[in-house]
This record gives C-alpha cells, sequence and structure tokens, in this order.
C-alpha cells in the first residue's frame, strides 16, 4: 500500500503519513487490548504527529487515492502491531518474521514474473538498493520489531517507530549531503521529546512497581487461569 502510494504523492506526505500512522498504534490498542493510553502517552502521539508534519510536509496536504491508500497501510500496520502485541512473550520472533515474509513473497506471486524479467537488467547501484531492502527492511527491521514486542506495549512500539524520519533527516544531512532546513530539526527535537516523555513515565511506573515487589511474572501470574485438577 505504501509503495502504490508513493506512485502518486510526495516522499514527505507518505513518511508524515506512516509516521502518524504507527502513532495511532495506541489508540488501536485501547479497544483491542484494553490498554488504555496515559496522559504521557496522548501528550507524546500530539508532539509526534506535530514533528512529523514539520519534518514531512512540504506543501499542503490533500487526501487523493495515494494519501488515502498510504494511510490504510499506516494503519493496517499499527493493528499489526496490536495484534502481535495480543500474543504477549508467547511466540517466537525468528518464526513469525519468517511467516511474515513467506505470506509476503506468496502475496506477490502474480509480480514475480515481470520483476525476474526487469531484475537482470538493472544497473549495479540499483541492484545495490535493492539487496539492503531485501535484506535491512524486509528481514531485519521485522525481526528486530518483533523482538522488541515481546517486552514492549503496541503503543510504546508504535512512538518508538515514530523515531523512523529522524534518522532519515540525520542520514540525509550527513550521507545525503542536503541543505539545512531550521523546521527538520525542530520536528525531530519534537519527535523526540515525544519518545523521552512516555519512556520516563514508563521508567516511573515500572521503579514503582519493582519498590512494591509488582513484576511482570506476578501480573501473568495473578491472571493466568487455574491449572485443572
Amino acid at each position: 500500500m505504501q509503495a502504490i502510494g508513493l506512485r502518486t504523492i510526495s516522499a514527505g506526505s507518505s513518511a508524515f503519513l506512516t509516521c502518524t500512522g504507527s502513532l495511532f498504534t495506541a489508540l488501536l490498542a485501547w479497544p483491542l487490548l484494553r490498554q488504555r493510553p496515559g496522559t504521557a502517552m496522548f501528550l507524546g502521539m500530539l508532539l509526534g504527529v506535530a514533528g512529523a508534519a514539520l519534518l514531512s510536509l512540504d506543501q499542503r496536504l490533500r487526501f487523493g487515492f495515494g494519501e488515502l491508500i498510504t494511510v490504510a497501510g499506516a494503519l493496517s500496520y499499527a493493528l499489526g502491531l496490536v495484534v502481535v502485541g495480543k500474543l504477549g512473550s508467547r511466540f517466537d520472533p525468528v518464526a513469525m518474521a519468517a511467516v511474515q515474509s513467506l505470506t509476503t513473497a506468496l502475496c506477490l506471486i502474480p509480480c514475480a514474473p515481470r520483476a525476474l524479467a526487469v531484475i537482470p537488467h538493472l544497473p549495479p547501484g540499483v541492484l545495490a538498493r535493492l539487496a539492503y531492502l531485501l535484506v535491512a527492511g524486509t528481514l531485519l527491521a521485522p525481526w528486530l520489531q518483533l523482538t522488541a514486542q515481546r517486552s514492549l506495549s503496541p503503543g510504546r512500539v508504535g512512538l518508538l517507530l515514530a523515531l523512523e524520519p529522524v534518522f532519515a533527516l540525520v542520514l540525509a544531512v550527513t550521507v545525503g549531503h542536503e541543505r539545512f532546513v531550521t523546521r527538520w530539526w525542530l520536528g525531530a527535537a519534537l519527535i523526540l521529546c515525544a519518545v523521552a516523555v512516555v519512556e520516563t513515565s514508563s521508567a516511573r511506573r515500572s521503579n514503582h512497581c519493582r519498590k512494591r515487589g509488582v513484576t511482570r511474572e506476578s501480573i501473568l501470574k495473578a491472571i493466568a487461569p487455574c491449572p485443572p485438577e
């Protein structure tokens, strides 16, 4: 969906909509997982959306087909975070990433003949970028995300994913030698503040629970069903 949207909208609009979609993970987790976002999470979401707008948007956002399908893709990805969050820690990240990659491959089999005909004629530089996308974007990144979700809530993962445009900004300015724009850095600062607000609040709650002797294991044990006699 994101790739289809990029054919008709700018990269900046796509980055903003994708980042905003991941930030809405916490709202999806509220009715589906009964994980009500706290004040810190709501504040983090607002700061994140504002930061993503400053970082990505360079013109008025219009909602045509490209924008709508990009939003649909972002929300479906956020829903995927919630689904994985419902599993808790009861899954193997490597197996889950393998199943996701296999499912994607099976769904795209109709496009395989055309791709196999085009790939051999691509320039070496394009092939290198394609290889990076295959390894880092399709295999490594999902595996790292799934590993993190074994111990983090979907809302926090969604917020941390909002750091993606910040890393993209740093690479664009350093490796890509793009010109300095003040609003980019202001947007990056807002996203970093959003993450700091939520993670600081989470750390305080963890310390409070630790002092009271409450752990994740004790909570799971308390809500687990009684074994059969």
